[in-house]
């Protein structure tokens, strides 16, 4: 989870250059985005795999996005340990700031590039 704690740190310092009153909500909501899509990647690898349509019905991946939203929310909203402030005291003096925040960028951009790459090849199959 320090991965994404990292995350959620650089996307809230980020949002908080902005005029948005709510950085940390914004973060919690990108992280949680960025994870159901690396579920959904994963799902539609197994997908392409079997050769099998599909694995989940509509209601188990609403049940998997609504635990996602809500466990990020709680970790990161109402939870002192995982707070931006607590956070950024544990990050402050990072000596690889500029490495690890192209890192996140690349984390993030290519988990939206597979995700999305993934969903063409799945949406042009035919069955």
């Amino acid at each position: 989870m320090k991965f994404f704690d990292y995350i959620f740190y650089r996307i809230c310092k980020a949002y908080k250059g902005t005029s948005d009153k709510s950085p940390d909500t914004a973060a919690s909501a990108i992280i949680s985005i960025i994870q159901i899509m690396n579920i959904c990647s994963i799902l539609m690898l197994i997908e392409l795999n079997i050769q099998e349509k599909t694995l989940l019905n509509k209601a188990d991946g609403i049940v998997i996005i609504l635990f996602i939203l809500i466990f990020n929310h709680i970790r990161y909203l109402y939870r002192d340990n995982n707070s931006y402030n607590t956070l950024q005291l544990r990050w402050l003096n990072d000596r690889q700031e500029f490495k690890k925040g192209v890192l996140v960028l690349m984390y993030i951009l290519l988990s939206i590039i597979i995700s999305l790459g993934l969903a063409i090849i799945l949406g042009s199959k035919k069955w």
